[in-house]
Order: structure tokens, then C-alpha cells, then sequence
């Protein structure tokens, strides 16, 4: 059921749109909501880019400085470095595949990457296998040049820590971004970001999944997936260029670090263009749970 504060918002977008146009015209279509959901949306909805009641067209964003586009995407930095402090000091990481991950960056490092190959035969465990037949070089390779970019002076158990929390504190960001990308506020699309990072799923993602199952490559796909999504949305918003080739980079990061991962920024066979544009409240209603549902990608 609707709360009396949306009753009375529309009522009111009714009595604007009758007044603008001298007309008993009919109001927006409001579709069945649940009201948890649109109670929530009410409140997300004041920290959105405020839209004209009569058109529903957001306003251009207004140009602000640098430095204060990166106050939410910096808040949610910082708090994930408050939560990894713990392994970014050295050693090897909490985790039950944390020295499987070990042994095959040290092995890909000296006698793969060494070599000038993208691929090869790990003679490391049992009888050897495909060095990246379960997870693609992106892990290792953000690993190299972690260990290129500080001369070798870290060693390779310390250097898995690294990429893991990298991973981690970088989904705060990329939620930001995707959120930014649903027209979300700069608040609401911060506080998505922290909330990514209050995910934690023992087989999956976050704390519990990195640092407790040692899945540092899934962990290491989640923002690369984020900024995928993002950018198609922008490329849905505005079809340019440099939204494309983000959108492209980022997917081939995914492909890389986890090949499952890119299942998410695959479009359903059964999504169709419609003939019927969605009414205002479902668009509204649809980046409400998409931004809610961010940290769970």
C-alpha cells in the first residue's frame, strides 16, 4: 500500500501537470509497489538529481570541482583500508586457497610472464594442469606489476594479500560509479559504495570470501564487473566513444580476472526494445532496486 507522503506526491504532480496544460489530464501511472520499497525510494529519492514533476526529464548536471567528485568515492576508500589493515602489513593472507594463489603467481611470474607467454603448463600441483584453466591471468598479472612496481622488494605471499584487499577497497568505487550511472545523487551513490562493502558471502565475495575461502580473483572481478555495468549504462544514457571503450576494457578485465563473472554484463536473450517507454514511478521503482542490489552482483 502507498505511504500518505507518495499519495500526496502524486497528487500533487497531478494538480502541476492539470495547471500547465488547462486540461483534466490523467497523472502519472503509479504501478503496484511494495510499500517497504517505496519508503525506501522516498528517502533514496531526496539524494537523487532532482527531476521537473511535469516532464520527468533530469536536469544537466552541474559542473563542480574535481576534487569534490571524489569525496564519495574517497569515503569508501578509505573505509575499506580501515578493514584490510590487518594484511596489508605482509605475510601470507587468511585463506584456504591463499597459498594456492601463491604458488601459481610465483610460478607465472618466473616462467610464464618471464617468458613472454600468456599461458602454459604448471607443474606445480599432482601432475600439472593449464596454469590459468580455473581462473584467467588477471590475477597474476595485477600481482606482477605490483612486484615490477616496487622493484621485487615484496615477496609473493604479501603480494596476494595485496591483490585481494586491492580488489576490495576498489568495489567501493565501482558501486559508486554504477550507482552515479543510475542518476543517483552523490550521496546516495556514496552510501551504495560503503554498502558494498559491508557484503560478505563465505563462497563468493567480500571479508568472508577473500580472506576467509582465499577467492582473490573473485573478489579482483567485482569492480572490473561494477564499472562494466556502469559504462553501459552510460552508453544507454549517451552513446559516446569513451563510454564504449571503457565499457570494452573493463569486460576484457573481467574475461581476464574471472570468465564467469562476465555473465552478469551479458545482455537476456529476451530483452527486446519496447514500443511503450516505462512510466516515471517504474523507472524510478527499477534504479531504486538496481542500486540496492549493487553490492550482491
Amino acid at each position: 500500500m502507498l505511504s500518505d507522503a507518495t499519495v500526496h506526491t502524486v497528487h500533487t504532480v497531478h494538480t502541476v501537470h492539470t495547471e500547465t496544460t488547462g486540461t483534466n489530464a490523467t497523472g502519472p501511472r503509479v504501478e503496484a509497489i511494495p510499500g517497504g520499497l517505496v519508503r525506501l525510494g522516498a528517502r533514496i529519492d531526496r539524494w537523487r538529481t532532482p527531476t521537473d514533476p511535469t516532464t520527468g526529464v533530469e536536469p544537466a548536471r552541474s559542473s563542480s570541482p574535481g576534487w569534490l567528485r571524489l569525496i564519495g568515492p574517497g569515503i569508501g576508500v578509505v573505509v575499506g583500508l580501515i578493514l584490510v589493515r590487518g594484511v596489508l602489513g605482509g605475510g601470507l593472507p587468511e585463506g584456504d586457497d591463499a597459498p594456492y594463489h601463491v604458488a601459481k603467481n610465483l610460478f607465472a611470474f618466473s616462467e610464464i610472464f618471464g617468458r613472454g607467454h600468456l599461458d602454459g603448463w604448471a607443474p606445480t600441483f599432482s601432475m600439472g594442469s593449464e596454469q590459468f584453466l580455473l581462473y584467467g591471468p588477471g590475477s597474476a598479472l595485477v600481482a606482477s606489476a605490483l612486484r615490477l612496481f616496487t622493484f621485487g622488494t615484496v615477496d609473493h605471499p604479501t603480494l596476494v594479500a595485496w591483490v585481494g584487499a586491492l580488489g576490495y577497497v576498489a568495489t567501493a568505487p565501482a558501486a559508486y560509479f554504477f550507482a552515479r550511472g543510475l542518476r543517483l545523487g552523490r550521496v546516495g551513490a556514496s552510501v551504495v559504495g560503503v554498502a558494498s562493502l559491508c557484503v560478505s558471502v563465505p563462497f563468493g565475495t567480500g571479508l568472508a570470501g577473500t580472506f576467509d575461502l582465499g577467492l582473490i580473483p573473485h573478489q579482483l572481478a567485482v569492480p572490473l564487473v561494477l564499472v562494466t555495468l556502469g559504462a553501459l549504462v552510460q552508453v544507454v544514457e549517451s552513446p559516446d566513444r569513451r563510454w564504449v571503450t571503457l565499457a570494452a576494457v573493463a569486460a576484457m578485465g573481467v574475461t581476464f580476472t574471472h570468465l564467469t563473472c562476465l555473465l552478469y554484463t551479458s545482455p537476456s536473450p529476451r530483452d527486446r526494445p519496447r514500443s511503450r517507454m516505462p512510466s516515471s514511478a517504474s523507472k524510478n521503482k527499477n534504479k531504486y532496486v538496481i542500486a540496492l542490489h549493487t553490492p550482491y552482483i
